[in-house]
């Protein structure tokens, strides 16, 4: 399920441990370029390892000087010449060795789940270390066939979703007080607010999702009058039925945002990167996207992606049937259409300039590049 707080919880253990053992964590997020699949998840493990294993180190260095290019070859041979092999070949004794936890989060939001999910169980042949796995996803069809062709000896299972409405509801409570505290203290508002009944409805609304309640909170912190935003969203919560609308829909209401119509229209269209591609007004798109900061991550530099914070609300507006429902294939139909006029009206033949046709990538400066292809361009030739 979206939102228990799976990432969260793998943050925490990954603090909790890392003074203590040899920890080394992969944290998977879908659209993030190599963080959506697992090209880079045995190398980035590997040469984590071989900073804190010596003999680690001198084993890599022998299989990549016997073939520099495992590093771009198959997960299953990467597996194989990067961990499998190297470890199950360590001259240390295990005893020597420092406790290690593999985390990997996020699994479901990689592209990869099936045959990651048959390499990493050979682990187990691996004696020469002391080493445990901890790993987060959502239970996807891929994931749960994964795991059911495994012994069930060799993994341990907990269910967010299944964990007791009491141990939920006291530790959302305890988040959301810590929170308010903050707000309280950043925003000068009084000591009693919001009180301990508000908080307990904002609990009953937020269980069993964490993210509802973080959503919550963040909607709060940005407001320049969070006492009133608050009383407002919660007048608005009688509208709504599911939990997913309670956490999201307040911040598409009207009592919020005075032009719904542009908004509802211009919203899922933009990407400041894009705004050219798209033919958006770039200043709109920006004030617009300003007031979507408790969802979305909106760097400084216009020209870097703007991201969603929490896959939960992708789930929302593909997922759901409210009036802000996004129609996953015709939007991007459309946004192939722009990006195929867009590569007709810009591209031509030697659009850097360059005095040969024979010239190789690493001899052109990333200044031309980034000068004469521009970000909207860019985009469009790569997706």
């Amino acid at each position: 399920m979206a939102g228990t707080g799976k990432s969260t919880i793998s943050r925490t253990v990954a603090r909790s441990l890392e003074k203590s053992l040899l920890l080394v964590g992969f944290f998977f997020k879908r659209g993030e370029g190599d963080r959506g699949n697992a090209t880079k998840l045995f190398p980035t493990i590997s040469r984590r390892l071989a900073i804190f294993i010596p003999d680690l180190a001198v084993s890599l260095r022998e299989a990549l000087s016997r073939d520099p290019d495992i590093p771009m070859r198959s997960l299953r041979e990467q597996f194989k010449g990067l961990l499998l092999q190297p470890l199950q070949g360590l001259r240390t004794v295990s005893s020597q060795i420092p406790a290690i936890v593999l985390i990997i989060d996020a699994l479901d939001e990689c592209e990869n789940i099936r045959l990651i999910l048959q390499l990493l169980p050979q682990m187990l042949q691996i004696k020469t270390i002391r080493h445990r796995i901890f790993l987060t996803s959502r239970p996807e069809l891929p994931i749960r066939l994964g795991f059911s062709k495994m012994a069930n000896h060799e993994y341990q299972d907990i269910a967010l979703h299944e964990i007791p409405d009491e141990v939920t509801l006291h530790d959302i409570s305890i988040f959301l007080k810590d929170r308010f505290r903050k707000i309280q203290d950043e925003k000068h508002v009084p000591a009693n607010w919001p009180g301990d009944d508000m908080i307990q409805s904002l609990v009953e609304m937020s269980v069993p999702l964490f993210i509802s309640a973080a959503t919550i909170c963040r909607f709060i912190e940005l407001k320049h009058n969070p006492v009133k935003s608050l009383t407002d969203l919660m007048k608005d919560q009688t509208k709504h039925v599911t939990k997913m609308d309670k956490t999201y829909l307040p911040i598409f209401s009207c009592d919020f945002y005075v032009d719904k119509k542009m908004m509802k229209t211009k919203f899922f269209n933009c990407s400041t990167k894009l705004s050219t591609l798209l033919e958006l007004d770039t200043e709109l798109l920006t004030n617009l996207l300003d007031r979507f900061q408790s969802v979305l991550s909106l760097p400084s530099d216009r020209n870097i992606p703007v991201r969603i914070l929490h896959l939960s609300f992708r789930d929302f507006l593909l997922q759901t049937r409210s009036k802000f429902f996004v129609q996953e294939k015709h939007t991007r139909e459309e946004i192939i259409i722009h990006c195929l006029n867009h590569m007709r009206l810009e591209l031509k033949r030697n659009i850097c300039n360059l005095e040969s046709f024979g010239t190789e990538r690493t001899a052109i400066n990333s200044a031309l590049i980034a000068q004469c292809l521009q970000p909207e361009l860019h985009y469009s030739c790569r997706y």
